[in-house]
């Protein structure tokens, strides 16, 4: 009997009271937990949930060193027109950029003391041709082409299209306000109307001296009128 009261009071020193033990975990974690635990499952759960930890910081000691040795590998991959020399890019000829991405556009093959060209072909700039001109739009820097504003396209921004034209504008006045538009349109109609009314005018004016001349007599406005557009 007093054998077993002194493993009894071993098992109560090694293992706390699951009051203390619940200071320890979340309620989310002591939520899965059977109404039966008892002390020594804690403990168990709790051993696991340290070595987790543990193994959690070391991956996040060892991770620099991995990106490191990663990067401190001969890779050919990352020049796209070139090949490493002394940790950093040579590019091919005609190509610049920290990976050799980019594309020179030179006028002519004379290059600079620095590499770069004495002149550009037309719609490009900077000392090594690679950024690309647009008149009318945004380059895309990574792409190096053109985000042309409508109604221009083409690579640098610069032509006009029939079409491209007639849409944008036909867009435009759609998204316009109904009385502003209108304000826009009464007036032009009326200036068209005023336009045509006066040409009419001045045409049968025009037959009517020729008629006059050729018959030698007065003719009537109205009966040249009626003649010209079947009307009075």
């Amino acid at each position: 009997m007093k054998e077993g009261v002194e493993r009894t009071v071993a098992v109560n020193r090694v293992v706390p009271s699951p009051l203390a033990l619940s200071s320890h975990f979340s309620p989310s974690f002591l939520s899965h937990l059977s109404p039966n635990f008892s002390p020594g499952s804690i403990l168990l759960s709790l051993r696991g949930s340290i070595s987790t930890r543990t193994m959690h910081r070391r991956a996040l000691l060892v991770l620099p060193l991995l990106v490191c040795l990663v990067e401190s590998l001969p890779n050919q991959q990352r020049c796209i027109h070139g090949k490493i020399a002394a940790g950093k890019c040579e590019c091919d000829d005609g190509y610049t950029g920290t990976i050799c991405h980019r594309e020179m556009h030179c006028l002519t093959f004379q290059r600079t003391q620095s590499g770069g060209c004495t002149a550009c072909v037309p719609g490009w700039e900077k000392s090594e041709c690679d950024e690309i001109v647009c008149e009318h739009g945004k380059p895309d820097l990574t792409s190096m082409k053109c985000n042309c504003e409508p109604p221009y396209s083409g690579e640098f921004c610069n032509e006009l299209e029939t079409a491209n034209v007639y849409s944008h504008y036909n867009n435009k006045a759609a998204s316009m306000n109904p009385v502003l538009l209108s304000i826009c349109i009464i007036p032009l109609a009326i200036i068209v109307w005023a336009c045509n009314t006066y040409s009419k005018k001045r045409r049968a004016k025009k037959v009517e001296h020729l008629l006059e001349a050729t018959v030698n007599r007065d003719l009537k406005s109205s009966h040249v009128r009626q003649l010209l557009y079947g009307k009075k």
